[in-house]
């Protein structure tokens, strides 16, 4: 199964969780997001990392703000893993079924087998606020970053949160 619009906007509803959805252009990049500033708030953008350690046991999407760089050296360290590095598009589609370009938490929806770690720079969780695709790179949800918490736990995916 693979949510859709429809389901996605279900699921907030029968969780009672407000937002606001926009639909714009096909994004691909966090610059390309940034330059949606006339219609989203570009603050409470984060940029979505799919990763996977070296034997491809453990997959992690990894949340953090959308102008920081990330060292995967350091968060190895953290993970206790020998190496990470970027997920290929065919783990993307087989595990969260995302195309390049719309990463995103919601994409664990997908995930029933409980195989991707969500992992949230702690920073992040300061914002009020938080936009994330739902699915598909041609929109972007904007609801309160706690109220993201609670839908990723309600489906079984707590995030780690932890300071990178």
């Amino acid at each position: 199964m693979s949510y859709d619009d429809i389901e996605i906007q279900r699921l907030l509803e029968a969780l009672e969780i407000p937002y606001k959805w926009i639909e714009h252009d096909a994004v691909y990049t966090i610059e390309d997001m940034m330059n949606l500033s006339s219609i989203l708030k570009t603050e409470t953008i984060p940029k979505n990392l799919f990763l996977k350690n070296s034997k491809k046991s453990h997959f992690y999407l990894v949340v953090l703000r959308g102008d920081r760089r990330l060292d995967l050296k350091v968060l190895k360290t953290i993970l206790g893993e020998t190496q990470l590095s970027f997920a290929s598009e065919g783990s993307l589609m087989e595990l969260l079924h995302l195309k390049k370009g719309a990463v995103t938490p919601l994409g664990v929806l997908n995930d029933l087998e409980n195989r991707v770690q969500v992992i949230f720079d702690r920073e992040v969780m300061t914002f009020e606020s938080i936009g994330v695709h739902p699915c598909r790179n041609t929109a972007t949800l904007e609801l309160k970053t706690v109220d993201l918490m609670s839908l990723l736990n309600h489906v079984k995916h707590a995030p780690k949160i932890i300071d990178f």
